[in-house]
């Protein structure tokens, strides 16, 4: 078999490349539906990866419902400066960064171009005692006062993969001894193109071994 030149072996790998990773993109579209019902039905968070003979390939992680804070700012603003103001920082508003006047000058004569925000570090602490209706206690009288919105986006199936140390090692073996069906069937033509030559071609030589096809499902 002749070697390839540095630009044909280039090619070629990037070519395959893009067909797995458009395999490997339709895979995890089809997970998610799964892993929805997993998550919703059965409250299922993690599952760990094992291959059909039983080496561990890594964990997975289904995402849960996602939280969504939108900030009322000026009742935020006017909260927090009753019951916690040092927590409070002037800042100027991105109108006035065209603005060629010092702070100190605007602070003094454009008042209108500063504005006041809440801590990063305080909000976090008020996103924790926020309520589901968007609401925080004022201190000062007792009373709960709307700050924000708050939304909740259902489970979707999204899912990230941490691979074990010996994530490489247990899916090769896996796919060398045919357990993976239905896993990198874009390249199965390919292969089978390869290892498919005409008897009088091989003139009774050895061909060239490639391992056995996937024949087993992916647990």
């Amino acid at each position: 078999m002749p070697d390839l030149s540095h630009p044909a072996r280039v090619a070629a790998l990037r070519v395959l490349s893009d067909r797995v990773e458009a395999e490997y993109t339709t895979a995890r579209s089809e997970a998610e539906i799964y892993f929805k019902e997993l998550r919703t039905s059965m409250g299922v968070k993690s599952i760990d990866v094992l291959m059909p003979s039983g080496e561990s390939a890594g964990s997975l992680t289904i995402g849960g419902p996602r939280r969504k804070v939108t900030w009322h700012q000026e009742a935020l603003v006017d909260l927090v400066d009753r019951v916690a103001p040092a927590e409070l920082v002037e800042e100027i508003d991105p109108a006035a960064l065209d603005d060629a006047d010092l702070l100190a000058v605007i602070r003094e004569t454009r008042p209108d171009l500063l504005r006041r925000t809440v801590r990063n570090a305080f909000l976090r602490k008020l996103d924790e005692a926020l309520t589901d209706d968007g609401t925080l206690t004022d201190r000062s009288t007792g009373e709960m006062v709307k700050v924000a919105d708050v939304d909740y986006r259902p489970v979707t199936g999204a899912f990230s993969f941490t691979p074990s140390s010996g994530a490489e090692e247990a899916v090769l073996e896996a796919w060398h001894r045919g357990e993976l069906a239905g896993v990198g069937t874009s390249l199965v033509p390919a292969i089978e193109a390869t290892t498919a030559a005409p008897d009088d071609a091989n003139d009774g030589g050895e061909t060239a071994a490639f391992g056995p096809m996937p024949t087993g499902d992916v647990s």
